[in-house]
């Protein structure tokens, strides 16, 4: 157990000196060892506690959460919990829910502070690193949404903000490591990483009803993506959908001309991406050969298309989504879209199916 990780714990947990009574404790520097003066069985209870929020590692951001603990349970089964799944965002999102529909169940509050103590500490030996900034601010958030100080609004907004100051510099041209603070990581060089930090930030925003900031952020956000991605990309696409959106709940009458001009400029991409696709259908359609052959700059490539539509099918469960609700006139569009996809690649498969030989007699 690194040094100084249970005095962490201890001082941000006020409840942790109740459970371990008037006795009170000893802190070894270079032991792993908590004694109980009161109590001895408390003793086999607080290794989990501690060892497993410790073993919890570096968070992961793509793994799906398929089990949710009965917040019942003691401290420890919740402990073992986040460690199986190793990725506290996530973890932290369907905690929240369960939270909110069974309060009188688990003590938020304290869980919380656990996963915070634990990725504070963590975050002390890899402060260039993105992912550990996004942790902390959904940590933060949590805490926020749970008792209210300003202060921890404040500490979600920085960690944000420090995340994308880090993911542009090590985007810049010739930035190779950090002097005298280790190397950066190469995942926080690819362009989605800043525009999935400002999207957080956005989704902040709009949770805190605070929709013009939310609309100015994503206005950065489309820019971001249309010089760096594809007009047509999912991403540039939802984007404008969810600026669209945060223009309309700005209740702005001069927001609305712009709302129904950027959902235009959505369909109208959307549209050409796969008016292309269609035109390469039907040339092998009527010219009746087995390859396809490109007709235009945009190249054609089934697994363009396979990635778009699963893409779009990702993204119509953004957070974005979950804060409008699923009837929001952009949240139904964007199922529209989705529909849109499917279909044509339905019709590509329906059209690429083998063609019968000449002498072979039809079906």
């Amino acid at each position: 157990m690194p040094d100084g990780l249970v005095t962490e714990i201890q001082i941000q947990l006020s409840s942790f000196s109740e459970l371990l009574g008037d006795g009170g404790y000893k802190l070894h520097k270079n032991l792993i060892k908590v004694k109980k003066a009161d109590n001895e069985e408390f003793i086999e209870d607080i290794f989990p506690r501690t060892s497993c929020f410790e073993s919890c590692g570096k968070p992961h951001f793509g793994k799906h959460i398929s089990f949710i603990p009965d917040f019942v349970c003691s401290d420890w089964q919740f402990c073992d919990c986040a460690q199986s799944q190793n990725d506290y965002c996530a973890f932290l999102d369907h905690f929240m829910e369960w939270c909110r529909r069974y309060p009188e169940k688990c003590d938020a509050n304290k869980l919380v502070e656990l996963l915070t103590a634990v990725a504070t500490n963590d975050f002390q030996k890899y402060r260039r690193d993105v992912g550990y900034h996004i942790c902390l601010h959904k940590l933060y958030k949590t805490k926020c949404i749970l008792r209210e100080k300003e202060s921890d609004e404040n500490l979600s907004r920085l960690s944000l903000d420090r995340a994308l100051e880090i993911s542009e510099r090590v985007c810049a041209s010739g930035m190779v490591s950090w002097e005298k603070d280790g190397t950066s990581s190469m995942l926080d060089r690819a362009p989605e990483r800043q525009l999935d930090i400002l999207t957080n930030t956005a989704v902040f925003q709009a949770e805190k009803n605070d929709w013009s900031a939310a609309a100015s952020t994503y206005e950065s956000v489309l820019l971001r993506c249309e010089q760096n991605l594809p007009l047509y990309h999912p991403l540039t696409i939802v984007t404008l959908l969810d600026l669209s959106a945060s223009l309309l709940s700005t209740n702005h009458a001069e927001n609305i001309t712009k709302a129904s001009l950027l959902i235009h400029r959505a369909n109208q991409r959307l549209s050409y991406f796969l008016g292309e696709q269609m035109q390469e259908f039907r040339y092998k359609l009527l010219s009746g050969r087995e390859e396809t052959v490109s007709t235009h700059r945009a190249g054609f490539n089934v697994e363009w298309l396979y990635a778009f539509a699963s893409r779009l099918i990702c993204l119509r469960n953004r957070n974005m989504a979950r804060i409008l609700g699923m009837d929001h006139p952009t949240v139904l569009l964007l199922d529209c879209f989705i529909g849109d996809a499917l279909s044509v690649l339905a019709t590509r498969e329906d059209i690429c199916a083998p063609l019968p030989t000449n002498n072979s007699s039809p079906p």
